[in-house]
């Protein structure tokens, strides 16, 4: 796949202040999400625009925004090793 550079972006419902504590708790990295619902609906990570809370979904993407892995379901605490591990598999 040859890929060289991988970075993310996360979009949250919740303050950046709560999700600063959710960072903390867990012993994460801390990078002030976008908030933006649009792109929580435009993938699927909520039914509506007026639900609470987004699922926790990621998407891994080339640089012409085709998808390359799709996780329906993230565990924050493992996904950030899990994403290289199986990129690295996919080579």
């Amino acid at each position: 796949m040859g890929i060289t550079t991988l970075w993310s972006w996360e979009v949250s419902f919740d303050t950046i202040e709560d999700n600063a504590v959710f960072a903390q708790k867990l012993g994460l990295p801390f990078c002030a999400p976008l908030r933006h619902r649009k792109v929580g609906l435009a993938y699927g990570a909520c039914d509506g625009p007026k639900v609470e809370y987004a699922e926790r979904i990621s998407y891994v993407m080339d640089k012409q925004e085709k998808n390359l892995r799709v996780y329906q379901q993230v565990d924050p605490r493992i996904h950030i090793i899990e994403v290289p591990a199986d990129l690295a598999s996919d080579c």
